[in-house]
């Protein structure tokens, strides 16, 4: 599916709006084949979640290749937890009858399957993998927009993992307004778990500190353009930052709940991923297990 360079220098918060709907591989059946060519934007913010709703923009910009209709729909339905195997718990917000068009609020945690995660976890004989796997999707989100560019945003309470507030829908004010459900007052109990190991606040916390840690320390992740291309991979996120400068990092994110392997012609030298500390040789197949990132320093 392919990006329009021009676009995203216009609207530059664009770039993680991208990659929600492509979460979609995260269910193989329902991904619909696409492609993603290689363009060029300076980003000035990313997020993992906009302040207000997630609003995916699709069918309005880009050119898909696909009935943009069809697939606005599914992602609604996707994000809505309507979706047969959605792992989502967003919640519909101005509905449109005619059109049959909403925006999505929610957590960026009750989005990605953390919600859904503990209220299955007890009922569920692999309840520790379904919630490991939904903070894996978190950390990929936020592994991405630590990287595509620009100043990384966390909202109010994703970065210890707090899901939707359904407090509002006792408020006759707030009631019929599902904004409210990411509006939440900040849950300082839990943000003090972030000193507890094996805590979610403790995972997501120091994952995030990483994160910045490593932009901090690699140039390329400065003030350097993005690159999207195309890995030959419908489930794989791919772009590269950096100039001659500063030296090239390429991103490559694993969208797939199954390990796979990618070929790396786009390697011209051997590189070091910076999250795992693993070296990888140019040329070789590329493995990444089930949601991981990889930043290839050197490639």
């Amino acid at each position: 599916m392919p990006l329009d360079g021009a676009a995203l220098r216009k609207d530059p918060d664009r770039t993680l709006a991208a990659l929600w709907p492509r979460l979609k591989a995260l269910i193989p059946k329902s991904a619909p084949k696409s492609e993603r060519a290689a363009v060029q934007a300076r980003v000035e913010r990313e997020f993992a979640r906009l302040h207000d709703l997630l609003n995916r923009l699709y069918g309005q910009d880009y050119d898909l290749g696909i009935n943009a209709f069809e697939h606005r729909r599914f992602l609604n339905a996707l994000y809505t937890g309507h979706f047969p195997g959605s792992f989502a718990r967003g919640l519909p917000f101005n509905y449109n009858p005619e059109t049959q068009d909403m925006r999505i609020s929610g957590m960026a945690a009750s989005l990605i399957g953390v919600e859904e995660a503990l209220q299955e976890a007890p009922m569920h004989l692999q309840g520790e993998r379904l919630l490991d796997d939904a903070l894996a999707r978190l950390e990929l989100i936020h592994a991405v927009t630590y990287s595509a560019g620009g100043f990384p945003l966390v909202y109010l309470g994703d970065e210890i993992g707090m899901t939707n507030d359904y407090r509002y829908r006792r408020d006759p004010v707030t009631a019929g307004d599902s904004r409210f459900a990411h509006r939440p007052e900040f849950d300082w109990d839990r943000a003090a778990e972030r000193e507890t190991p094996g805590t979610i606040p403790h995972r997501l916390v120091h994952a995030l500190a990483r994160f910045a840690q490593l932009r901090a320390a690699t140039p390329a992740l400065g003030d350097t353009p993005t690159a999207f291309f195309h890995a030959g991979n419908d489930h794989v996120f791919t772009f590269q930052r950096g100039t001659p400068e500063t030296g090239l990092l390429t991103v490559v994110a694993n969208l797939s709940e199954h390990g796979l392997a990618v070929p790396s012609p786009w390697l011209a030298h051997d590189g070091t991923d910076l999250l795992s500390g693993e070296r990888v040789i140019a040329g070789m197949m590329l493995r990444l297990a089930l949601y991981q990132v990889r930043w290839i320093a050197g490639g």
